[in-house]
C-alpha cells in the first residue's frame, strides 16, 4: 500500500475510533499534525487567523493585502452605461435628453425640473425681500445724514469763532471746516450720505460675520458683495454640468 493511502486510512481510523485524538494535535500555520502509536498524519487545514496564506482568496482578503494608494484596475462596473439615466443611474425609462445629449428618465427629468423651479421661486422671493430691505435702509440712512448735516450746519452757524471755523463729524472723528470750504448744503448732504452708506455696509458685514462665523465661505471674504448676487441664473439647468457650469434644460 502506498504511503498516502496509509496516511489516509490511519487518519480515518483516528477520527472514527479515537475520542481523545485532539489531545495529540499541534497547530502550525496551515497544517494539522496528528500522532497515534508513533505514526504521523499531516492534513491541510484552513487557518482563520492567517487566511492570506491560502491559494484562493476572496475579494475582501485581497483588499487587505492591497496598499491604500496602490493602483487598481478599472473594470466595466466603474463606468456608467451609455443608456443609464444621469440622475438615478439606472437604465433610462422613456428617455429624454438635453441639448447636449445628456440622457435622463422622463420621470427623473420632470421631478428635477419641478424641484429647480420651486428653488428658483424661493430665490426670487428672497431677492425681492432683500431689495425692499436695502431700499428701506438706504432711505433711512439718507434721512439721518440730512438731519446730521443740518444739525452740524446750524451748530456751526451759532458757535463759529472769529475765523468762521467749526467741526462737523458724522461719527465724531472727522474734522472739517465749514467756513473755509464754502461748500453748499447739497454737497455736504451728498458726502454725508456716502459716508453713512459705507457705515451701513460695514455694519451689515459685521452682522453677517456674527451670524455665520465660517471664515472659509466665499460670502465672508472681504471682497464679497452684500446681499444676493444679482447675476444668478434663474432658469432650470442640466445637472451634468455641475454647480456653476450647468447649461439650460427645460
Amino acid at each position: 500500500m502506498s504511503p498516502s493511502l496509509l496516511l489516509f486510512s490511519h487518519f480515518k481510523y483516528i477520527t472514527s475510533h479515537s475520542t481523545s485524538w485532539f489531545a495529540h494535535v499541534s497547530f502550525l500555520p496551515t497544517f494539522l499534525i496528528t500522532s497515534d502509536d508513533g505514526e504521523i498524519c499531516i492534513t491541510k487545514l484552513l487557518d482563520a487567523k492567517n487566511n492570506t496564506t491560502q491559494a484562493n482568496l476572496t475579494y475582501y482578503e485581497r483588499s487587505l493585502l492591497r496598499a491604500p494608494n496602490a493602483a487598481r484596475r478599472i473594470g466595466a462596473n466603474s463606468f456608467k452605461p451609455l443608456d443609464a439615466c444621469n440622475l438615478c443611474l439606472s437604465t433610462a425609462i422613456s428617455p429624454v435628453a438635453c441639448g447636449k445629449g445628456h440622457l435622463y428618465c422622463r420621470e427623473c427629468a420632470i421631478a428635477d425640473l419641478l424641484t429647480q423651479k420651486a428653488s428658483i421661486e424661493t430665490q426670487k422671493r428672497d431677492m425681492e425681500r432683500w431689495e425692499e430691505n436695502e431700499a428701506r435702509e438706504r432711505e433711512t440712512a439718507r434721512l439721518r445724514a440730512r438731519e446730521r448735516v443740518v444739525a452740524d450746519f446750524e451748530r456751526g452757524m451759532g458757535l463759529a469763532g472769529p475765523s468762521g471755523r467749526t467741526t462737523t463729524d458724522i461719527r465724531g472723528s472727522e474734522v472739517r471746516s465749514v467756513g473755509e470750504g464754502r461748500k453748499t448744503m447739497e454737497e455736504l448732504t451728498k458726502e454725508a450720505e456716502e459716508r453713512a452708506m459705507k457705515m451701513i455696509e460695514n455694519e451689515q458685514a459685521e452682522i453677517r460675520k456674527a451670524k455665520l462665523a465660517a471664515f472659509w465661505l466665499p460670502s465672508l471674504a472681504p471682497e464679497a458683495k452684500l446681499g444676493p448676487i444679482k447675476d444668478i441664473k434663474l432658469q432650470t439647468l442640466c445637472q451634468v454640468g455641475g454647480k456653476g457650469h450647468g447649461h439650460p434644460f427645460s
